[in-house]
């Protein structure tokens, strides 16, 4: 399964790293290992090996003021990769 949520509680050792020190106010983190609080936004079902899922956020109009997070948490029962992307605007 995966699933969107803002303002997350990140286990394990998250380390933050800038996407862009030039162009953006953005950090990213991949070894978080855990996910708890927050709330969610969407859930994205995937059933199966290969699955695949998307969903068009546009229309929730999320927004993120500065201290706050967004999390894509996926959860494996077999340890598979997971692979996801988000795309934003930044309104500088």
């Amino acid at each position: 399964s995966a699933r969107l949520v803002k303002n997350a509680t990140l286990g394990g050792t998250p380390d933050y790293n800038k996407i862009s020190t030039d162009t953006s106010v953005v950090e990213i983190d991949v070894a978080g290992t855990t996910v708890t609080d927050g709330r969610n936004i969407i859930p994205i079902s995937l059933a199966g090996r290969d699955a695949a899922g998307s969903e068009f956020l546009g229309s929730l109009e999320i927004i993120i003021n500065p201290g706050e997070t967004v999390t894509f948490a996926v959860q494996s029962s077999n340890s598979s990769t997971m692979e996801g992307e988000l795309l934003w605007r930044e309104l500088w």
